[in-house]
């Protein structure tokens, strides 16, 4: 399976290629997409979602999101 999401301004914010994710944030994302992406995340992932949630809000000092 081969999944991209993208934000609005065509960057890829989450990139599923077989067991693989990969997950980027910026900072200037607002809300209501923050929320899709955490309905996606949850739906194609088993990771944490507040974790996840976490993340994008910049509310973890990693620069990583590892699932």
């Amino acid at each position: 399976m081969s999944v991209l999401v993208t934000d609005p301004k065509g960057r890829t914010v989450i990139s599923i290629r077989g067991d693989d994710v990969a997950i980027a944030r910026f900072d200037d994302l607002d809300d209501d997409f923050k929320e899709y992406l955490v309905n996606v995340y949850s739906q194609l992932t088993t990771g944490d979602v507040e974790r996840f949630r976490k993340f994008l809000n910049y509310e973890e000092e990693e620069d990583e999101f590892c699932v």
